[in-house]
């Protein structure tokens, strides 16, 4: 592959990031590349493209991807949550991010942060999900025969 497609293939990742995908111009690869570099080009683009759509679809959710609950939630969605926390006065005062990298791995951490009894926040949000999945009558489980602990 040349440089001018590996370039490509990087702008084509930046600018799928950026969700502007369609700012790459067509005639612009047809004029500047081999056929075999243009399959490449468009291909990634389609998979920038879908990946792109399906952190989005998924943000702030739970998904199932392969064998794994993965809950996303995006960086740029922090301050929009802190201040829907807020608003729902769970925060009394209203803050502002100002450094999402440095805020992040705080949160992170506080979302794995464990009490005395080694839980963490994500178990006690695991707990309520199970108990409203039992509330609404889901399918797929039963009551366990063994009920002693």
């Amino acid at each position: 592959m040349t440089d001018n497609a590996k370039e490509l293939l990087a702008l084509a990742n930046r600018i799928a990031k950026s969700e502007a995908i369609e700012i790459v111009d067509a005639d612009m690869i047809d004029r500047n590349f081999d056929p075999r570099e243009r399959c490449l080009i468009v291909s990634a683009l389609r998979l920038s493209a879908r990946q792109q759509a399906s952190v989005e679809s998924s943000a702030g959710r739970a998904v199932i991807d392969d064998d794994a609950v993965v809950i996303r939630f995006p960086l740029d969605a922090l301050q929009s949550a802190m201040d829907g926390a807020w608003a729902l006065r769970a925060l009394d005062t209203r803050y502002k991010i100002t450094n999402i990298d440095e805020f992040a791995q705080e949160f992170a951490r506080a979302l794995n942060r464990e009490d005395e009894q080694g839980t963490t926040a994500i178990h006690k949000m695991a707990d309520r999900a199970f108990v409203d999945c039992i509330e609404n009558g889901a399918f797929g489980i039963e009551e366990h025969e063994q009920q002693d602990i």
